[in-house]
């Protein structure tokens, strides 16, 4: 009687060992297709068309709903895209996702910014740089708004802070540009259209009628930034 007890015991304890292994295996596969996939989306997205992209991501989301990364990677597709309105339910809904992501904050800051809803990017921007983005792309975009919306010597202070980075890329340096024009210095201004490859062999009244007003301006930061 003992020995079948422990018969039965052992044939329990082997049945859900059995049952635990079938489901890491079972997990492990769904890890490694999540991996696989994903890699392969990020990898080929500037090397295949946008709707391409959006196809294989929206494919994949299917397959990985909750995974905030990838709605995080999708509302970026639109925002290179410039669909805007398509981009931002996008990332608020990878923020519902993970709120410890740091860059649909960051991006929602520029979609509100585009929007002219300034309190709102100030508020995403932040929550974007307390989450850890670090990078030179928002700090710069906060430096736009900020030109918008806090005093001079604030947004000097912020260009000194960005100075102590190697700053090449021309959007950047026309946007700082920009922010020295919204300031009336003109001198500083000049100074960034000369070290900027898209601006520094222009004319005088070429650089004018880029900054005859905000759309003029974005347009030309668009057209520099592809």
């Amino acid at each position: 009687m003992q020995n079948t007890k422990h018969i039965a015991l052992f044939l329990l304890s082997f049945a859900m060992l059995s049952a635990c292994n079938f489901k890491k295996k079972a997990k492990d596969t769904e890890t490694n297709e999540y991996y696989a996939d994903y890699v392969a989306i990020y990898k080929n997205y500037k090397h295949v068309s946008v709707d391409s992209t959006k196809q294989a991501l929206e494919m994949y989301l299917k397959k990985f709903p909750l995974e905030a990364k990838a709605w995080s990677f999708l509302g970026t597709v639109y925002l290179d895209g410039k669909e805007y309105d398509k981009a931002l339910p996008i990332f608020q809904k990878a923020i519902v996702l993970d709120s410890n992501l740091a860059h649909p904050y960051s991006a929602l800051g520029f979609l509100y910014y585009k929007k002219k809803d300034f309190a709102n990017a100030e508020a995403n921007y932040r929550k974007g740089l307390l989450k850890g983005d670090s990078s030179l792309q928002s700090s710069v975009n906060r430096l736009v708004l900020h030109s918008f919306t806090t005093p001079a010597d604030s947004c000097r202070k912020e260009i000194a802070q960005l100075q102590t980075k190697t700053i090449k890329e021309q959007p950047f340096l026309f946007a700082i540009a920009c922010v020295y024009h919204r300031m009336h210095d003109s001198a500083k201004r000049d100074s960034f259209f000369t070290i900027c490859e898209a601006t520094k062999h222009l004319q005088k009244t070429d650089r004018e009628a880029i900054l005859r007003d905000e759309n003029s301006i974005s347009d030309f930061q668009e057209s520099i930034s592809k």
